[in-house]
């Protein structure tokens, strides 16, 4: 932890916290890149780039991410994650994922995850789910399902059940095999399942 202002010049970053602000001086776009295993960590005051912008532009590679707070809308790859908390509205691709806290509408593309870690997942937000993406955490808004994506079932003690707080739209092959806690609507081949062999079940609680 620094209890003050910090400067990180050349390829140096903070991993844990830092009180004030933060300027770093190798950021001339206001855009950050993290690779590797990076993480942006927690910085309690404005983070700046050389011009002194703010810096609210993120791409997470490799497997970097975010343990800390983002004001923007930042873009993951590969198999990086959030484990922080984002005000803006992310956008996940590949086997990159989301284990903590999105403020905003998110977007989870190839097979990108809204899962439980310590905590579950959470979206406060909408949340669109394509290709054979899968939520096992929690949206507080509306969801739409499409192509082959799940608003899936906890196999293990470590997650939950996919859930829903508000409508869900299922299209394409897209399943619920969670929970939908208002109005849901099916499309094209999605479906509503259930198994007789085991205790998978989709629920939805509104019409």
């Amino acid at each position: 932890t620094i209890n003050g202002n910090v400067i990180f010049n050349e390829q140096s970053y903070n991993r844990s916290t830092v009180t004030g602000d933060a300027t770093y001086n190798s950021v001339s776009e206001v855009k950050i890149i993290l690779t590797g295993s990076q993480e942006w960590g927690i910085i309690n005051g404005i983070a700046r780039g050389a011009d002194g912008v703010v810096i609210n532009d993120f791409t997470f590679m490799d497997s970097s991410g975010n343990n800390g707070t983002i004001s923007g809308n930042p873009t993951f790859w590969d198999n990086s994650g959030n484990w922080g908390t984002i005000n803006g509205n992310p956008t996940f691709n590949e086997q990159s994922g989301n284990q903590d806290t999105i403020n905003g509408d998110a977007t989870f593309n190839d097979e990108s995850y809204n899962v439980r870690n310590l905590q579950p997942g959470t979206v406060d937000g909408n949340a669109t789910f394509n290709d054979t993406s899968r939520n096992n955490g929690i949206v507080t808004g509306d969801a739409t399902f499409n192509d082959s994506a799940l608003n899936n079932l906890c196999s293990a003690r470590t997650c939950i059940d996919g859930t829903v707080h508000g409508n869900a739209i299922f299209n394409n092959t897209s399943r619920n095999i969670g929970n939908v806690f208002l109005d849901a609507v099916f499309n094209n081949e999605s479906d509503n399942w259930s198994s007789p062999f085991v205790l998978d079940h989709g629920t939805v609680s509104g019409n």
